[in-house]
C-alpha cells in the first residue's frame, strides 16, 4: 500500500481539484468523539471517494479503444472482488467493531482505488 503521506498528497490534488464534487472533511476522523462518529466518517469518505472513483471509471472508459474498455472492465471487477473479500475478512475477524473494521476497509479501498483511477486519467492511461 502507498505510504500515508503519498496518498494524503494525493488527495489533496484531488480534492483541490475540479475532479472532485461531494462536500468532504479531511479532518472527520480528528473531529470524530465517539466511536459511531469515526464510523460516520468512514461512511462520508467511503461515499465521497465512491462518487469520485465512478466519475474517474467512466472518464477513463470513454478514453479506451474497445479492447481496452474490456480489459479495464474485467480490472475494476477484479479490484472490486479483491475489496469485498479483503473486507469480509477483516469484519469476520474483528471481535469487537466489526462494523466499523468494514466500514473503515471499505473507505480505505474505494479512496486508494479514487486516486489510482485518477492518475490513470490524468497519464491518459490505454489499457
Amino acid at each position: 500500500m502507498k505510504s500515508h503521506l503519498a496518498l494524503l498528497s494525493a488527495a489533496s490534488a484531488l480534492l483541490l481539484s475540479p475532479f472532485a464534487m461531494a462536500q468532504y472533511d479531511p479532518q472527520c476522523e480528528e473531529k470524530a468523539q465517539y466511536a459511531q462518529d469515526s464510523q460516520q466518517c468512514d461512511q462520508q469518505r467511503t461515499q465521497h471517494f465512491d462518487s469520485l472513483l465512478n466519475q474517474g471509471y467512466q472518464a477513463l472508459m470513454k478514453q479506451q479503444t474497445s479492447a481496452g474498455k474490456a480489459h479495464l472492465r474485467q480490472m475494476q471487477r477484479a479490484w472490486m472482488r479483491e475489496r469485498d473479500s479483503e473486507c469480509r475478512a477483516i469484519v469476520a475477524k474483528a471481535v469487537v467493531g466489526a462494523g466499523m473494521a468494514g466500514d473503515k476497509c471499505l473507505a480505505d479501498y474505494t479512496e486508494d482505488r479514487a486516486l489510482v483511477m485518477h492518475t490513470w486519467l490524468k497519464q491518459g492511461k490505454r489499457f
